[in-house]
């Protein structure tokens, strides 16, 4: 066997042992080879060598002078004597770098370019030393190559340091400014001179030139001048090493201000206080002393000294950077900690602190009880109990047999040998009660998380990396659901593969669900755990605190169910005795205190509970005469019988009570004293830990949730409401919550006031749960005392139970809940989520080759609406913007093809698309991409993926060899979900990588959108930053609703799992910062450590060339976090500059090193090498090359084989036992290295299609669903719409889904026109043809409970057993009494009047209502909306009541009297003034009365409303020969308003009047009576208002003796001007704004599109019919009554009488028209304007 990986590590030790010590005089020999590879030179000019003096002195021995020498032997001769100068030079010359000669980049590119092999560039500083700086103290190098990355990025690139730094700092720079250079270049610190600090010589040097010719204000006067030289001589010295104070600043200063040292005083105690001076003494002495240590000493001195500079260069930076920064950019100290540390660091973030005593086997016990247990339950627990997984070898122990049976494995093999099959898990109810009930298999999955757990907090693990590498440990818990299983073994066992056997490509990306279930329970475990050892603890110190007998026993009592609690509630039922327990005794103290005159002082003022008075009391023992103690009784229910027997006193409770009476503290008569005496009895009773849980089993199992809607949650929750599912739920058990989000639904609406919810036990339940705890506690005696005992321990438990425990279970049964919603909506976003980072990359296959393209090219297409317009991009295999273009002409409403008879369509003809399609061809041609992406963000991304596909059959045909250049054969266009290339466009990377390429925000999203196609996973993981734009994702309607920590943890979960088995290319994200994103999710990594592992591959020259490099050499990885992350970086020749080297070809599989050796004599058993070769690579190679032979080895016996060689050991690290699962793994790594497990990429199916691209889902779109439509195009047996709604998404109305009145046979056109808008509902939806089919009827629109028995009440296969409905009749009665409960009140007036009471609005209508009550009665009431500033008049009328408001003046404001003014509107621009309420009897009330009563008794009157009246006027228009018909009504929903409809041709219409004192007001004038105003209205039938010219219309047979527009089919001329006719053609006549409102949208004829509403149905006077409020024919639209432009009139006689008709009505429209104009000239109707707006008519 081969001794490979012991050989691997065994080359540490070797090197080591080679290696001389830190600072040795050696250089390892790989470095020696480096060095002779480079012309013997060393590339590092700042360290210094190992060379003898004797060197250094030869080269500067004084025969050539250095300037810099000159100057300073100058400048200390003045100073000096001799002999020091020449210690000084000598220091110097010893410590100098020897200069060395380098190859430049040129060289190295021209050495490159000949030779074809790359040639790394060497590093800035000897491996000894930089390995000595790495043992040292590597974090501070990259914490400040972070920091110093991060100031530049907020300040910019400086030359000089930060602001507060020196700017004009000599070359030598002093200690601090050198490290601060060196940070700049190569990240190698230290300072410009080598042995002493050069700032100080610099600044002499200058000073001192500076004083030869500058002089000043003392030496000028004379005698001063030595000495003001010697202060400053002495002053700069003082501040030479303070690297933040600019010398010249300071000596400018002195100049203009004098003395500075206060200033430097202060200064100097604030680098005391961050701890400069000492380490500038330190370095101080460590420069004197240099000279007498050797080389190696001095070396190891000067990294320490440069060290610490590094570190205080770092410290200086982080408090000159916001620390908002510093955090988001990885660079605290904690940060700096979790970089450090050699553990997983999404371990370090979130395991939290361990118990003190943490027992693995405790710990396992707890989980397998949540997971697997009875109280199991979730997916997880689903799953486990299914038991489908991946089995290898023989079955377990607890099988049936010894051999699986193949009726149990998918695909039946006979036998799977040595390989893996799929076990098809337990198929029934009974083979699932058979595992539960095994000893032996619960035995083994117990053991199974026992080892995962040591695995985990133990070893350091991660989960995806015991799961993949740890299998052996984990058996059951590897079980997987149905959707993740591996694919394709169903098989016929073609091509001598047999049925069932996984294979490489039959393997797929998966979730390890259970296994994260049990690091989650394994967490809850630890943090129960944690809080049990916290308040043991606290318990444990008031015990020996405490001296009370009785308060002893209880905290024993508590300490002992305290080590018994197995849940987060019971630990708070120990507390809660505890509490009750220390409450009493601290009230005792009290007393004693008080007893004895003292007590502590300045002790805080404790709160007094009504318990604490009465234990104040001496109450604690009345409740001795109870005959138990709560102890006690807690005892009995839990022994089930009368472990103790309660006793009676031979007195009853009254003369028991009498014996506790004070006169003092609240308690003076017996009644108080039993009261209290209850209460405290109580309180011990709901504070015993063992009853709080038997009510609380018995509340779980029996506990309900109830809900019922208030008035606006009618109004609002139907079943397409996202809350609508909560609604009316009725005595819906706790159990059935189990693993739905309903509960947060209900929470929600509860929330927003929608609904009322009620969660506690039945009436019945409370009852039973009282008897059941009253049976231990009473004691059935037969005396009176006992009977009176007994029935005050009922109330006592009663108020325990019903007062005190049910109310803390309802909150505890609330949080669960909650808790458990908040875990299925976590579930279903995770869900989610995984299937975007599960998506296959796009793989593109060559033409008639199997081998696909490596090299991918994708041009991305993002639809946009016209501002910003649609957005073209083109992406390098990279994924890098290569070049964009924005297509106006496919923006907004794309224009659809035309489709001509005898054409054919050509888009590049189309004036509308002929520029862009002839841009975005060229755009095709010229980039050639391999496939095209269109985003699906709204419905015309389906037209423009359909005018690509036109545009590439275009090329197709007029350039065919486009596609042979391509070389796939074809280009695809796919259709993709936009949502994560939407979140990536605003996110943080998105604007720093393309902020100045991309102006338009657009351009980042189809870029991101193109990305997707190549790495889904690493476009996703860049959304998973600091500003965490990854949440934006819309996973779940309720996700808003779950704490942002908690989904962050779940998006972990999801990419960490997908990136386990996807893997990172190490050497491709180097230079890819969008594709490095994915990195930190490797296990074992994390931000900070991906980040550092980065920073060291590029220092390294920005790429590896094996795993074991990224290990050892690069130094940021310790061995767990290796161990971790090593078989999840791919070591493969990607990176540029890599493609001649020699990799081991293990590092790009997921083998892990540990397991090496296992490959390498695989490799050698299949394919056996000649003799002398016995190279583990070239076997490995040869292994790779013929992977059928790797997979005929007998694995099993290989297995056997090392069991037996280590003795049931592993690999070193590894576990122990068999290796079999790791053998097949290695084997499926040979046959497909590194292979894909997300399978090819689909293109998604049309009915996805068409949900993305309307933004919508099957649950939000449905059938039923009630939506707003605008017509687009009105046929003659359909219109088309469009759904603003849902992204104009288009929908066809068919002609009998109009009207439920009408029948089928109607017009289009009379109820619909083009840009209308109406309420419709979904009642035909095909998602795949893209067919909506909508109905206005009416009986179809108010239908709302048939939805909610559809979708949420219980059916066959949907809705909820406990979403009951109520009849009819039941929902009236609710109504009737919620609006009884929300009546306005009123304030009462005094006023004496007949006709005035003092009642609301609803009881006045109440009240007039009745068919018994005469047309006309009225009632005088106060206001209800103005109180007592107004009155109102409620009157009878035929369909409804009128109110009419009396508003009231010349009093004082707010006053109850009435007032002396009482003014009434008429109608608007008319008000009428009144003293009392006799003359507005008078004078309004009984003149309206009459003309009503004249209204109603008139033989046209009609009591139907419209609806009605206008049908029943139809059917008399077919019998009238040709006669207009008319009749009169009441507007039922406008009280006050009254109709004169007719019909002059086909279609009904109508205009409105009012009755005031004069008469009816009609068309702006008043008429004494009724045959007044019809008679104006004959005379004059249409509304006498200008027109503008129609337009004309198409060539007709001309009709001699018929007016122009009437023979046009545009009526009979113009109405009059004025507003109050202008109204009624926008739906309301007469009244403007100043009337109440129109009702909602209803359909027209009480079906189609709504009267009156905005821009809603045809408009008065449209062709045929329809309902007012549509174009008026003034403003181009058709006439009233008309038939269409250019057709037949509609409904005419034959034309004989036609002509007949028409001669005659144009002779009357002759003669109407001239006197209409005399008419308006004389009363100026011309131009007259709208009277101005008056109050509000009718208001109430």
């Amino acid at each position: 066997m081969s001794d490979f990986v012991d050989d691997r590590a065994a080359e540490e030790p070797e090197e080591n042992a080679e290696e001389p010590e830190e600072g040795g005089d050696e250089l390892p020999e790989d470095e020696e080879e480096a060095s002779e590879g480079e012309g013997g030179s060393d590339d590092d000019s700042d360290d210094s060598s190992a060379e003898g003096d004797d060197e250094d002195e030869f080269e500067n021995d004084g025969f050539i002078v250095d300037e810099e020498d000159e100057d300073e032997g100058g400048e200390e001769g003045k100073e000096g004597s001799d002999v020091e100068n020449a210690a000084e030079a000598k220091k110097r010359r010893k410590k100098r770098r020897r200069s060395e000669l380098v190859l430049d980049e040129e060289d190295y590119q021209l050495v490159e370019d000949n030779t074809g092999i790359r040639r790394q560039r060497p590093q800035q500083q000897h491996r000894r030393i930089k390995r000595a700086r790495d043992a040292e103290g590597g974090s501070a190098q990259q914490q400040q190559d972070a920091a110093r990355a991060l100031q530049e990025e907020l300040f910019g690139l400086e030359d000089d340091g930060l602001e507060d730094e020196d700017e004009d700092e000599a070359p030598g720079g002093g200690a601090t400014g050198g490290a601060r250079a060196g940070d700049r270049v190569g990240g190698d610190a230290r300072p410009g001179g080598r042995d002493e600090p050069p700032q100080e010589q610099a600044d002499d040097q200058y000073f001192d030139d500076e004083d030869d010719w500058l002089v000043h204000e003392d030496e000028e006067e004379g005698g001063g001048g030595a000495a003001a030289g010697q202060r400053r001589r002495r002053r700069r010295a003082a501040f030479a090493d303070m690297p933040d104070i600019d010398p010249d600043a300071l000596a400018e200063a002195d100049d203009i201000f004098g003395n500075v040292d206060d200033l430097l005083a202060m200064y100097e105690e604030r680098r005391v206080a961050r701890g400069g001076p000492e380490e500038e003494l330190e370095e101080e002495e460590e420069y004197g002393e240099e000279d007498e240590l050797d080389d190696e000493a001095a070396e190891a001195r000067r990294l320490a000294r440069e060290e610490r500079q590094r570190a205080a260069a770092a410290k200086r930076l982080q408090e000159q950077l916001d620390p908002e920064a510093m955090a988001r950019h990885f660079l605290l100290p904690r940060d700096e900690q979790i970089r450090e540390t050699d553990v997983p660091e999404r371990e370090q973030l979130h395991r939290g602190p361990d118990p003190a005593d943490f027992d693995l086997e405790a710990c396992a016990a707890w989980v397998w009880e949540h997971l697997a247990g009875p109280a199991a339950k979730g997916k997880a627990a689903e799953v486990l109990e299914d038991g489908a997984r991946e089995v290898e070898g023989p079955p377990p122990s607890w099988y049936r047999s010894s051999r699986w049976d193949p009726r149990d494995l998918k695909g039946r093999p006979e036998d799977i040998a040595s390989n893996r099959a799929l076990y098809l898990g337990r198929g029934s109810s009974d083979a699932v009660d058979d595992w539960r009930e095994s000893p032996e298999a619960q035995g083994q999955l117990r053991q199974a998380i026992r080892a995962v757990l040591e695995q985990h907090y133990e070893q350091h693990l991660e989960i995806p990396f015991i799961a993949q590498y740890r299998k052996e440990l984990c058996g059951e818990l590897l079980a997987v659901r149905s959707s993740d299983e591996p694919q394709g073994l169903d098989h016929d066992g073609a091509a001598g593969v047999p049925p069932g056997i996984i294979r490489a490509s039959n393997r797929r990306i998966r979730r390890y669900e259970v296994l994260f279930a049990v690091h989650q329970l394994a967490q809850r475990w630890k943090a129960m755990q944690v809080r049990r050892e916290a308040r043991q603890r606290a318990y444990e110190k008031a015990l020996g605190e405490t001296l009370h007998s009785g308060e002893q026993a209880a905290i024993q009592a508590c300490i002992d169910l305290l080590k018994q609690a197995r849940s987060m509630e019971e630990l708070d039922d120990c507390e809660a005795k505890f509490r009750l327990a220390t409450q009493q005794s601290a009230t005792e103290d009290a007393l004693s205190q008080l007893s004895l005159g003292g007590g502590p002082a300045g002790r805080r003022p404790q709160k007094t509970s009504t318990y604490s008075l009465c234990i104040r009391a001496g109450l604690g023992d009345w409740v001795a005469g109870l005959g138990l103690t709560a102890a006690q009784l807690a005892e009995n229910v839990e022994a089930g019988y009368r472990k103790h027997i309660p006793t009676d006193l031979q007195i009853t409770p009254a003369e028991h009570s009498e014996k506790f009476v004070a006169a003092a503290g609240g308690f003076s008569t017996p009644d108080a004293v039993q009261k209290g005496g209850c209460h405290v009895a109580a309180m011990q009773i709901a504070a015993e830990p063992l009853l709080r849980q038997e009510v609380r089993r018995q509340y779980q199992e029996h506990a309900t949730v109830t809900t019922k809607p208030t008035a606006e949650g009618e109004a609002t929750l139907n079943a397409f409401h996202v809350l609508g599912p909560a609604k009316r739920l009725a005595g819906k058990p706790l159990s059935k919550f189990e693993g739905s989000d309903l509960f947060l639904r209900v929470l929600q609406a509860e929330k927003a006031g929608l609904i009322t919810v009620e969660v506690g036990l039945p009436e019945k339940r409370v009852e039973l749960l009282l008897e059941s705890l009253s049976e231990p506690y009473i004691s059935d005696g037969l005396s009176v005392a006992a009977h009176r005992w007994d029935e005050l321990r009922r109330s006592v438990l009663r108020d325990a139970v019903v007062n005190l425990l049910l109310p803390v279970m309802e909150r505890e049964a609330r949080s669960g809940l909650a808790a458990d919603a908040r875990a299925a909506v976590l579930e279903a976003a995770a869900d989610r989520l995984w299937h975007y980072a599960s998506q296959a990359p796009l793989q593109v296959r060559l033409a008639d080759e199997e081998e696909t393209e490596s090299e991918r090219r994708v041009m991305a297409v993002c639809y946009g609406p016209g501002n910003p317009a649609t957005t073209f991009v083109m992406l390098d295999p990279s994924g890098n913007l290569v070049d964009f273009m924005h297509c106006p002409q496919f923006s907004g409403p794309i224009p659809k093809r035309k489709a001509i008879l005898g054409q054919v369509y050509n888009m590049f003809e189309d004036p509308k698309k002929a520029q862009d399609a002839a841009r975005v061809r060229q755009f095709i041609e010229t980039h050639k991409p391999h496939a095209i992406v269109v985003g699906a963000s709204s419905p015309e991304a389906r037209t423009l993926e359909l005018d690509l596909q036109a545009i590439l059959e275009s090329i197709l045909i007029d350039n065919p060899r486009f596609f042979t250049e391509l070389g796939t054969g074809g280009l695809p266009i796919l259709m993709a979900d936009e949502a994560v290339a939407a979140a990536w466009e605003n996110s943080a990377p998105a604007r720093e990588e393309l902020a100045a390429s991309s102006p338009m925000p657009i351009v980042r999203r189809a870029v991101g959108l193109g990305r997707q196609l190549l790495d889904p996973l690493a476009l996703l993981a860049s959304l998973c930053g600091r500003s965490r734009e990854v949440l934006s994702l819309q996973l779940h309607p309720l996700q808003a609703q779950v704490p942002e920590d908690e989904r962050m943890a779940v998006v972990e979960r999801v990419l960490v799992t997908a990136t386990s088995q996807v893997g990172v290319d190490l050497n491709a994200v180097v230079s890819s910062t969008w594709q490095s994103a994915s990195l930190q999710f490797a296990p074992g990594l994390g931000a900070r450590k991906a980040a550092a592992l980065l920073r060291g591959v590029q220092r390294a020259g920005g790429f590896v060339e094996s795993r074991n490099q990224v290990w050892r050499e690069l130094g940021v990885l310790g061995n767990r976090v290796f161990t971790n992350a090593a078989p999840y970086l791919r070591v493969r020749a990607s990176a540029k500059g890599t493609a001649n080297l020699e990799m081991d070809p293990l590092d790009d599989t997921r083998i892990h090193p540990e397991s090496y050796e296992f490959a390498i004599q695989m490799a050698r058993s299949a394919v056996p090498s000649g003799e002398g070769e016995d190279d583990p690579v070239v076997a490995v190679e040869n292994a790779f090359a013929r992977p059928q032979e790797v997979e005929t080895l007998d694995l099993i016996f290989y297995d056997q084989h090392l069991q037996k060689e280590q003795g049931g050991g592993g690999a070193e690290g590894g576990p122990r036992g068999s290796k079999l699962a790791t053998l097949i793994d290695i084997q499926l790594e040979f046959v497909a290295p590194y292979g894909e497990l997300r399978g090819e990429m689909q293109p998604p199916k049309p009915e996805d299609v068409f949900f993305l691209c309307t933004g919508e889902t099957p649950d939000t779109l449905k059938l039923g669903r009630k939506v707003s439509a605008r017509v687009r195009f009105v046929g003659e047996n359909e219109a088309r719409c469009l759904l603003p709604d849902i992204g104009n998404l288009e929908a066809v109305l068919e002609r009998h889904e109009v009207s439920a009145t009408r029948g089928p046979d109607i017009n289009l056109r009379d109820f619909l026109q083009p840009h209308t808008t109406f309420d419709a509902r979904i009642i035909q939806l095909d998602p795949a043809e893209w067919v909506v089919k909508l109905s206005s009827r009416s009986d179809v629109l108010g239908d709302e409970l048939k939805w909610e028995h559809m979708y949420l009440a219980y059916n066959k296969d949907t809705g909820d057993k406990d979403y009951v409905i109520p009849s009819v009749d039941e929902l009236k009665a609710a109504a009737q009494e919620q609006r009884r409960r929300t009546q306005v009140k009123i304030v009462h007036r005094p006023i004496q009047h007949p006709l005035f009471r003092n009642i609301t609005l609803s009881d006045a209508a109440a009240e007039l209502t009745p068919d018994s009550v005469p047309v006309g009665r009225c009632i005088i009431r106060p206001s209800a909306t103005r109180g007592p500033n107004a009155l109102n008049i409620s009157m009878k009328l035929p369909l409804s009541v009128w109110h009419i408001e009396v508003e009231e003046k010349g009093k004082t404001p707010n006053s109850i009297k009435l007032g002396s003014q009482l003014i009434i509107q008429w109608y608007p621009g008319k008000k009428e003034t009144y003293e009392d309420l006799d003359e507005v009897t008078a004078r309004y009330i009984e003149p309206v009365q009459g003309h009503l009563e004249k209204l109603v008794g008139h033989r046209k009157w009609k009591s139907e409303p419209w609806e009605r009246a206008k049908e029943e006027l139809s059917k008399e228009k077919e019998t009238s020969q040709g006669r207009a018909v008319y009749c009169l009504c009441a507007d039922g929903a406008r009280a006050g308003i009254f109709i004169l409809g007719f019909v002059l041709t086909t279609s009904p219409r109508r205009e409105f009047f009012t009755i005031t004192p004069d008469g009816y007001y009609f068309r702006r004038k008043n008429y004494p009576s009724v045959d007044h105003m019809l008679m104006a209205f004959k005379r004059q039938p249409r509304l006498p208002q200008q027109q503008d010219a129609p337009p004309p219309p198409p060539p007709q047979q001309p009709v001699t003796g018929v007016p122009h527009a009437m023979a046009a089919g545009r009526g009979m001329g113009a109405p009059p001007p004025g507003a109050f006719y202008a109204e009624q053609q926008g739906g309301y006549g007469g009244y403007g704004q100043e009337v109440p409102p129109p009702p909602p949208q209803q359909p027209a004829y009480g079906d189609g599109p709504g009267y009156g509403a905005p821009a809603a149905g045809p408009g008065f006077g449209g062709p045929g019919g329809g309902a007012a409020g549509g174009p008026r024919p003034w403003q181009g639209g058709p006439g009233m009554g008309g038939p269409p432009v250019g057709g037949p009139g509609m409904g005419m006689v034959p034309q004989q009488q036609a002509v007949l008709a028409a001669q005659q009505m144009a002779a009357n429209f002759a003669a109407q028209h001239q006197a209409q104009q005399q008419q308006q000239q004389q009363q100026g109707w011309q131009q007259q304007s709208r009277p101005p707006p008056g109050p509000a008519y009718g208001r109430r």
